[in-house]
């Protein structure tokens, strides 16, 4: 009785470690801004790269240069955006225009939060030239939108407004340059 506990314990270990490894290895479904957010998050980390933000707060504006800082955390908001999370598969529709220089994801559900992702391509080079992600999430009394266009390797830019129930509405708008040394 003692050794089939242990064979069971065994056959259990062996499945759990084959599902995470079939799960790893998952193709992506859509396209992969993780990827491409995590290589200018090691590029920054690695150039020790700098940024000028400029930060908009209801009409109140501020600029800073930060010579250090976290790029993980920096660009957390754009790995929050990714569109290839297992419980989305499925979930967008995707409109290829302008010969493939233009790839729209469209949530199909209102509940994603994501709603659209807009993957613009160079003509000639095929490299991507920005990302457009409309961001919305909130309830009956609390709501939040987001517009946030990435380019990858020098910036992004985020206008956020918030409405809440018997509270004055929230806008912001923070615009951020890579600062690298080359």
């Amino acid at each position: 009785m003692k050794y089939l506990f242990i064979i069971l314990l065994f056959l259990v270990a062996c499945q759990n470690e084959q599902t995470k490894q079939e799960s790893s290895s998952e193709k992506k479904v859509y396209f992969d801004l993780a990827k491409m957010v995590q290589s200018d998050i090691d590029k920054n980390t690695q150039q020790s790269c700098g940024e000028e933000k400029l930060v908009s707060v209801n009409g109140n504006t501020e600029s800073k240069s930060i010579d250090t800082l976290d790029w993980k955390k920096e660009l957390q908001i754009l790995l929050d955006c990714d569109i290839n999370k297992p419980s989305w598969k499925d979930k967008y529709e995707v409109q290829i225009l302008n010969d493939h220089q233009k790839y729209i994801y469209t949530a199909s559900s209102s509940k994603i939060p994501v709603r659209k992702m807009t993957v613009n391509y160079e003509q000639k080079s095929g490299m991507v030239i920005s990302i457009e992600i409309e961001k919305k999430t909130g309830t009956a009394f609390f709501s939040n939108e987001q517009q946030i266009i990435y380019y990858p390797e020098k910036s992004f830019k985020i206008n956020a407004s918030q409405k809440a129930l018997f509270m004055k509405d929230f806008n912001s708008e923070v615009d951020v340059k890579y600062l690298c040394k080359n």
